[in-house]
């Protein structure tokens, strides 16, 4: 392999395709063990994606990369937001990575899969990646019945998708599972990602009912939210510890950690474990307002209003559950946990959090998940309250899908919102670990009085 510069041909290609293309030298002064300098090119390009664009990184240091490149149509693919797929207009293409729901992506189990599923039999397919029907597309995909002229197939990625996911060395290709469509009309974007899904969702659904084989196209993950905690070294987790936690709070606690692959669920398993303490929070501030209202001396047994000002502090919930509504319950429990000062420096300190929480108009991601916000003002003594009526709001379009509540549209597991979900995460998280310290009792060491 030589290092090489862009090809004119390959240069011609991308801009036919209206991709621009930015070439880097690089320069190695200290060339080791060969002494010299050593010189190499790097290439990005960039593709459009729903009126944005990602960059793609191309080290073309060998002539085999390149003709790859100049063999295929990738020019023409554009990426499909919040999926691992791509469409062309010009080639009326769609194609998707697949995985098993509740299985995996491995390709080989994939591949067996599909060919007793569509034609009855396992197939027997060569391990060997430097194979050369491994290459070969059109041997690897199963095709489904054709209708008005679309078809559908599952198999091998094409190569337009390999070059658009996944990085490639000389002669070897990875092993991805794809949906493809072919021969569809396609005006735009958002008319590529609704036909992908249409199409997808009644193909899926059919898979699993006849033959018990569930299907689901895989989500790409984006740096819209906030990665989780990275491992760090800390003395403190050398200490014996010294609080004990309520165990129904810390399995939903437990449960929320193993669902990071699932936002919506979650969301709600840190959700749940504030509202686990509704009752005991509610029933201490109902405590504390009868206390206030019958030591004031202007209190009136005899006077119809006083009365009724006793009624509502002491008013339970429907639910049965703690006094007052939902909302309100959340409320004293987050304003008995969090100080605003503190909860201002908890979106401050990430200023991923803060960009997220404090835009304004309608490109604001947080605007797209609730409409109820926040303001970050130092001298917000709301905040805690507004901070809440979004929780809450979030929690019921989660909760509620009917489809017929006008007022207060749902999420759903696969709405554009989820993948912005985790930043509100990343909040409630930080407040049900205080949550769980507050309310957490001393550890007793004694087994023997320990039931």
């Amino acid at each position: 392999m030589y290092p090489i510069k862009l090809p004119d041909s390959l240069k011609t290609k991308l801009e036919e395709g209206g991709i621009e293309v930015n070439v880097k030298k690089n320069i190695q002064t200290d060339g080791g063990k060969r002494g010299g300098p050593i010189t190499w090119y790097s290439s990005k390009v960039k593709i459009e994606e729903n009126e944005r664009y990602r960059e793609l990184d191309y080290g073309l240091d060998g002539i085999a990369p390149v003709n790859f490149l100049l063999e295929s149509d990738f020019e023409h693919f554009r990426f499909i937001e919040d999926y691992r797929g791509v469409w062309s207009k010009k080639m009326g293409i769609l194609e998707c990575e697949i995985y098993e729901i509740g299985g995996n992506r491995y390709y080989y189990d994939l591949i067996n899969k599909f060919s007793q599923l569509i034609i009855g039999e396992k197939r027997k397919i060569d391990r060997d990646p430097l194979e050369p029907n491994n290459f070969d597309d059109e041997k690897i995909r199963f095709n489904i019945d054709e209708f008005k002229g679309v078809k559908l197939s599952i198999g091998k990625a094409s190569k337009e998708f390999d070059i658009l996911f996944y990085s490639f060395e000389v002669g070897i290709r990875p092993y991805t599972t794809t949906l493809k469509i072919e021969n569809i009309n396609i005006e735009d974007h958002n008319n590529a990602k609704s036909t992908l899904e249409e199409f997808a969702n009644s193909l899926f659904f059919g898979f699993e009912l006849n033959s018990g084989l569930a299907l689901g196209l895989l989500k790409r993950s984006e740096n819209n939210g906030i990665k989780s905690k990275s491992l760090r070294f800390s003395e403190s987790s050398r200490k014996f510890p010294t609080l004990l936690y309520d165990k129904n709070a810390i399995s939903l606690y437990w449960f929320g950690k193993a669902t990071i692959e699932m936002p919506m669920i979650q969301f709600l398993s840190y959700y749940q474990i504030i509202e686990y303490f509704f009752p005991s929070f509610s029933y201490k501030d109902a405590q504390k307002n009868v206390k206030e209202l019958l030591k004031d001396p202007r209190f009136d047994l005899n006077s119809n209003s006083d009365v009724i000002k006793l009624i509502d502090v002491i008013k339970i919930n429907k639910s049965k559950r703690g006094f007052g509504s939902e909302l309100a319950q959340l409320k004293i429990v987050l304003n008995e946990i969090l100080q605003a000062e503190e909860f201002i420096e908890l979106i401050r300190s990430n200023s991923k959090l803060l960009d997220y929480f404090s835009k304004k108009g309608k490109d604001s991601l947080s605007r797209k998940l609730s409409k109820k916000v926040f303001n970050l003002s130092s001298q917000n003594d709301q905040i805690i309250n507004e901070y809440a009526a979004r929780l809450y709001d979030i929690r019921c379009k989660i909760v509620h899908t009917k489809s017929s509540e006008d007022s207060n549209e749902g999420l759903f597991p696969y709405s554009p919102e989820v993948s912005i979900l985790t930043n509100e995460i990343l909040v409630l998280e930080e407040i049900v670990v205080q949550t769980l310290i507050y309310t957490g009792r001393t550890l007793d060491v004694n087994p023997k009085d320990r039931v």
